[in-house]
Formats: structure tokens, sequence, C-alpha cells
């Protein structure tokens, strides 16, 4: 689905709900009688499941997959590759970049109308769902508004950047799903004594097919330089693999690749910066040279590079010999191996707290 189709969509059904066609919602809770819903707070929808939530009376809780929080914690938003530093104007270019972040929010959904601004039809569906206005936050850096509930993070807090503590924020561990079925893959065609190279720009399609392909035909002519690593290369199903040229006996081109299996014996990643794929190089050690292409990406990349976790190239300039470079000192550098075991270990600490649990619990026995 495109954007602007997707934004037709969600406008026609805030129209329907305004119009009574929430009663199958309502049935349907009145039915299953749940405990609790749980709200994925990526998208603007998920503003519009919380106010039917808290029409129905229905205890609720926001699930980030994302670091996405509000401006008042005084960190830059997501979109920005800004990292923190003790200067007396970082603070500054904070309040920049989210000035920058707000006018692109008007540009994109009210000049050019690719996507929904933060305060459509909030008022009138506070109105409608007898929900306080005061209470919905416009300064943040979701897709949509937020309204006042408990917010789980799907990350350690460790890996975010220092900031002040909002009440009813809390970070619950990686949670990955290390069990997920995961494509065949033939191992006997991989050397093992080689050192082996991931690169993959994940499952969504942020980038158009001639740019995708510019990138990974890049990296194709880096491996056919560095004839003494393994490379595994995860192009997309939308790509044909048979298309690409010059491609070096020690690369494995695939369309989709089990990266939980790959990341085991992985040396470097080459990735876009997804929080996914993120965690999942953490949790296994590897360090990461991160392209980002969109929406979390260089919030996420910032992170990377403020904790010394991997470095960040840039997609428009990309190079050979700069792809080359960004590798050797990967490789030459104990700094990232040293700093991704380190943490690790707070990944490994944060999943056995289990605190998501315990907190989802607490609030059933209100």
């Amino acid at each position: 689905m495109t954007t602007r189709k997707y934004v037709k969509y969600l406008k026609r059904f805030i129209d329907a709900l305004m119009l009574g066609e929430d009663k199958e919602f309502f049935e349907l809770i009145n039915q299953l009688r749940p405990d609790m819903m749980v709200i994925v707070a990526t998208h603007y929808d998920s503003f519009l499941w919380g106010l039917l939530a808290y029409k129905a009376g229905l205890k609720s809780v926001y699930l980030h997959d994302t670091l996405c929080k509000s401006k008042r914690l005084g960190t830059p938003p997501i979109t920005t590759a800004l990292t923190p530093e003790n200067s007396v104007s970082y603070q500054f270019i904070v309040q920049l970049e989210w000035m920058i972040f707000y006018f692109k929010d008007f540009f994109y959904s009210t000049i050019i109308g690719i996507c929904l601004s933060k305060n459509y039809g909030v008022k009138k569906l506070c109105e409608h769902y007898g929900y306080p206005i005061d209470l919905v936050d416009l300064s943040t850096d979701m897709l949509g508004p937020k309204i006042k509930l408990t917010e789980l993070v799907l990350c350690p807090k460790y890996f975010d950047f220092p900031s002040y503590n909002e009440v009813g924020r809390y970070y619950i561990g990686a949670s990955i799903d290390l069990e997920r079925t995961e494509p065949n893959f033939c191992w006997e065609i991989v050397d093992k004594d080689k050192p082996l190279v991931y690169c993959s720009l994940g499952s969504l399609e942020y980038l158009p097919k001639t740019k995708k392909i510019k990138f990974f035909q890049t990296v194709i002519a880096v491996a056919q330089q560095k004839i003494n690593d393994t490379w595994i290369i995860s192009v997309g199903n939308e790509l044909d693999i048979s298309r690409f040229y010059n491609v070096a006996d020690n690369v494995i081109l695939v369309n989709y690749a089990p990266q939980l299996s790959i990341l085991k014996r992985a040396s470097v990643i080459i990735t876009h910066g997804g929080t996914n794929t993120i965690k999942e190089c953490i949790l296994f050690g590897v360090p990461m040279i991160v392209f980002p292409l969109g929406f979390d990406h260089p919030g996420n990349a910032a992170r990377v590079v403020y904790h010394g976790l991997g470095i960040c190239g840039d997609l428009k300039t990309l190079t050979t010999t700069g792809l080359i470079n960004m590798l050797e000192m990967i490789k030459k550098t104990s700094y990232f191996r040293e700093r991704i075991s380190f943490m690790r270990k707070e990944f490994e600490s944060a999943e056995l707290e289990n605190k998501g649990v315990e907190l989802i619990n607490e609030i059933l026995a209100i």
C-alpha cells in the first residue's frame, strides 16, 4: 500500500468511526471480554485504538517497537542522526531538530498530502469518545498523537540516549524471538574458515529498485576485493539475483536469509538500522555498519555510534573505497567489539528481569 492510499484509508476510517461504525469494535469487546488491550504505538492508528479502548473502559498499554518518545524528554527526534554531546549548543540544536521535524510533518501532510498530520481529527475524536484533549501528547516523534497510557518499550534502556525520566514509560528488554522460523539455507557452501560478512537492508521497501540495485552492486564490488571474507548478501524479494554482475566466488546472493543463524557466525553486518536488526546484532555481538534509509533508522544509527557499536555511512555518497575503509575500521579496531560485548551483557541482564510480564500483571491487578 502506498503512503497516499494509507492516508486515504485512515481518513475514511476516522470518518466511519465518527458516523458510529465503531459499534463492531464494542460488540467484539463485549463478546471477548479481554482483560487488556496492547496497542502497538508505531503508526497513527494507535491513537484511534487508544481512544476506542478508553471508551470501552478497557485497560490498555502502548507497546513501542521503536524508540520514539516525547520532545520534553530532551533528546532529538528519532528521525535525526544527532548524538548527545556536552556543549552549550547541544540543547539549542536539539530544539532546532524538533522544529525541522514539525515543519516536515506540516509540509508532507498539509502541502503534499502523503502523510497524516499528528493533529488531524484530534479535537473531534476526543470529543466523540469523551477523552480529555489536554491529555493528548502531540509533541512526539511517533507517527500519530499519544494518549496517556503506560508505555512498554521493547528495548533495554541502556541502548537509548540519556534523557529525563517519563512517568509511565518502561524499558522491558529486547524481546527478540529467537525461536522464529527462518528460511532454509545451504550452509555447506559457506567457508567456515573465513570471516563472514552479512549484508541486508531489511524487509521493508524504503528504497526505489534502482537505488537498491546500485547499493548491492557496490557491496558486491567490495566483496570482490575482499576475497578473504565470505559474504552473504540478502537483496530482498523484490530483486532478481541473476541480474547482478561480477559476483565473486566468495559471495552468496539470496533473496531472503536466516538472519539469526547468520548473525551467530557473522563478524560484521552492513545494515539499514532497523530496530529489530540492531537488537539482534547486539545480542549476538556483531558490530554494525549502518546505512539509514528512513523513519527511525537515523536515530537508531546515532545510538549505535554513540555507544560505540559500529559506524554510520551515507547511502548518497557511498563508494567502493569508502565501504572498504569502513570495513577495515570495524575489523581492526577492538573498541567496537569491546563495546558491543558490554552492551550484550546489558541486554542479557534486561531479558532475565522479565520486567514486561511483571508490569502487565501489576496493571491487571489494579
